[in-house]
């Protein structure tokens, strides 16, 4: 710390000769005569109506200079403000001192030193104040997002246990179960903690509760004086949608992982520019991402079980012969290489009966370790929206739910379909005989959703003939063993068919006509 740009804050409030609790700030200035750093100590204080003395705060200051072996300058005029802690401090020294200044990146430490003061404002004495071993942090995360975390203290004179039997004796419990994950943080308290697991949850996770843990008496009495958990005005700010130092947060621009380079993290960015803003225009909400190595993403879940939304996600990655599939307890459900436009996308996925878990696996050719960024999106799935929108895309050719070409069959391009309607695949192509385009969704009759949904289906179309807009027509295929459903409009055109297998294959077709 230089000696010629030091400056303090003393605050407090006192209560007669009684010892009270307060804070003393010490401004630490650069070179461009910004302030750099603010160490907050604890002050315990028994000096009397100090504030209200003539050149009481020169002495403080020369005080503490002395006890610092400072040279005296002082930048600022001592300020008295009701007492406060840590966290309030630092609050007020933002509000005051640093937003209105040129200074935007001030680190602040909290120095675990206690300083008494006499009445003169003289320094008498000091002690350490005792401070945690380190601090657990838990993450509960259910592979797309990190939800929760929570964070406990670890207080004694030696590490007795393993971080892994300190984060079972913690205990802490996920808000919607998920997975737990924890880390290890030497040294830190519980505020340390709080910055490094927002660091690495992002924004997206509930804030996190505090606890602590005791592996013998050292420091005891000092957890005694803690305060757990929010204020109550930190707790109005997360109720509001924001963090608890009263940041607004941005869904659409945070990340909940980034573990490769800023330079490749922006180049993929620029891959899925287009498709992103083709999501958000169909209502899609992106809410995480993950950018790492495929190593790191074998069976990424990216849909858990009891999920009440749908999610598309954006597979990323600059090898284009790399693989990314989508199973469901080991089995492949679906498959799609990057290729050439370096990015892959599964869309839609949703589930209202199968209260399914779906993985996502990336690899490549060679099986080496390669970048991969996963994007998530959400939404809330509306059947009956959904299917009105395509009947009434049906007109444009389906073009509002055209998306990448997926593949091309016998010189055939088929493209891939924004809409699942509960499944897990949908595509579209030219049918050459009837110089239409076709949007064909693909279901599983053995999927719990594929009976749900074809019951949601059949529902539709019968409340929208007796309103006279369309007629249904059924009839069995014994030879193909198909239940198939037409649907025209009243013109006669043909709208949609169903073809439902009785026997043998398990795939089952919904078609959607382009009308012209």
């Amino acid at each position: 710390m230089k000696k010629n740009i030091i400056s303090l804050l003393f605050v407090f409030i006192s209560f007669g000769v009684h010892a009270q609790y307060g804070s003393i700030a010490v401004f630490e200035k650069g070179a461009d005569d910004k302030i750099k750093i603010v160490r907050i100590f604890p002050a315990k204080s028994t000096i009397n109506d100090l504030y209200k003395q003539d050149g009481a705060d020169d002495r403080i200051r020369q005080s503490v200079n002395n006890y610092m072996h400072l040279d005296g300058k002082i930048v600022y005029t001592a300020f008295f403000i009701p007492f406060t802690d840590y966290l309030g401090t630092r609050e007020f020294v933002l509000k005051e001192y640093v937003s209105k200044k040129d200074a935007k990146t001030v680190r602040f430490i909290k120095e675990n030193e206690e300083i008494l003061l006499n009445e003169k404002g003289e320094v008498i004495s000091s002690r350490e104040i005792p401070k945690p071993l380190g601090t657990i942090i838990s993450y509960f995360h259910n592979g797309t997002e990190i939800y929760q975390w929570a964070a406990c203290e670890v207080w004694g004179k030696s590490l007795t246990k393993s971080p892994g039997d300190l984060a079972k004796e913690c205990q802490p419990t996920g808000a919607r179960g998920g997975t737990l994950v924890y880390e290890w943080k030497p040294g830190l308290d519980w505020y340390a903690a709080e910055k490094a697991a927002r660091q690495h949850a992002s924004k997206f996770a509930l804030p996190g509760h505090y606890s602590w843990l005791t592996l013998d008496d050292y420091g005891r009495d000092q957890l005694s004086k803690k305060q757990t958990g929010y204020t109550v005005k930190e707790k109005e700010l997360i109720d509001q949608g924001k963090q608890p130092d009263g940041e607004k947060i941005d869904f659409s621009k945070e990340d909940y992982v980034d573990n490769l380079p800023p330079a490749t993290i922006n180049k993929f960015k620029s891959y899925i520019k287009e498709e992103e803003s083709r999501l958000r225009s169909q209502g899609w909400e992106r809410f995480g991402s993950r950018y790492d190595y495929a190593e790191h993403l074998v069976n990424q879940m990216i849909y858990e079980p009891r999920q009440d939304r749908g999610v598309s996600v954006i597979v990323v990655t600059e090898d284009t012969s790399a693989m990314a599939r989508i199973t469901q307890n080991y089995v492949d459900l679906a498959s799609q290489k990057i290729g050439q436009k370096n990015y892959a996308v599964y869309y839609d996925l949703h589930s209202q009966m199968e209260n399914r878990g779906l993985k996502l696996f990336v690899e490549n050719l060679s099986k080496s370790k390669i970048p991969v960024g996963l994007i998530f999106y959400k939404r809330k799935p509306t059947f009956d929206g959904d299917l009105l929108s395509l009947l009434f895309d049906a007109k444009k050719g389906f073009s509002f739910f055209k998306a990448g070409l997926l593949k091309v069959e016998n010189g055939k391009q088929i493209f891939a379909g924004t809409k699942t309607l509960g499944h897990l695949h949908a595509e579209l192509s030219i049918n050459t005989s009837l110089n239409l385009w076709e949007y064909i969704v693909y279901t599983d009759k053995e999927d719990k959703d594929a009976e749900y949904y074809r019951k949601r289906m059949e529902i539709f179309f019968e409340a929208q003939e007796k309103q006279g807009r369309y007629i249904v027509r059924k009839r069995n295929l014994a030879d193909k063993n198909v239940l198939y459903t037409e649907v025209f409009d009243k013109n006669g055109n043909l709208v949609f068919t169903s073809e439902e297998q009785t026997i043998g294959s398990k795939k089952n077709k919904w078609t959607f006509f382009e009308q012209k």
